[in-house]
């Protein structure tokens, strides 16, 4: 049985507040909301990622795929988080905290 080929997206995203969100809705991130792992905060149709600069723009790539991956890709990161994302709608999109979302479907 041959495995899908995962959908892939890519775009630059604004960061605010050193955060930018991947969300199904209008909703927003609680204020104060606790990412434990220090990377990622989510909720079902939510998920907040927290990054290294306060303002200013970053390359997103993002990867949907059925199946957990069965490598883990490094590179040059210090720090990665494993984080599943339940939707309440089956799309999600990138979002800014302070802006209106991108065309970057996931």
């Amino acid at each position: 049985m041959t495995q899908p080929v995962p959908v892939t997206a890519s775009s630059l995203v604004r960061v605010d507040f050193h955060t930018f969100e991947l969300t199904d809705s209008h909703q927003r991130a609680p204020v104060g909301f606790d990412p434990s792992n220090g990377l990622v905060f989510s909720r079902p149709g939510m998920v907040v990622i927290c990054t290294g600069i306060s303002t200013g723009w970053v390359h997103v790539r993002v990867r949907v795929c059925r199946l957990p991956p069965t490598r883990l890709e490094r590179g040059a990161w210090e720090e990665i988080v494993d984080n599943s994302v339940e939707t309440t709608t089956g799309v999600l999109r990138v979002t800014s905290v302070m802006s209106d979302a991108l065309d970057c479907p996931c």
